[in-house]
């Protein structure tokens, strides 16, 4: 999802009278290594990525926006 996109689809929701909690994201299934990695690739960026051996929560979470 494009920010201008996020940006717009929160605007919206809180101009709107939806109460109850909406998800307003992509259904492309992105992996925390691949946001890394695409961060890292960012000419803006200087980070680089720290691994970690600790528990898993959820493998993976994107909306259904059917």
């Amino acid at each position: 999802m494009y920010i201008d996109d996020c940006t717009e689809g929160t605007i919206r929701l809180a101009a709107s009278d939806i109460v109850e909690p909406l998800n307003i994201g992509s259904d492309e299934l992105v992996s925390i290594n691949r946001l890394v990695d695409i961060v890292e690739r960012s000419p803006a960026s200087s980070s680089s990525a720290a691994t970690s051996s600790t528990p898993q929560g959820v493998r993976g979470r994107n909306s259904d926006n059917t």
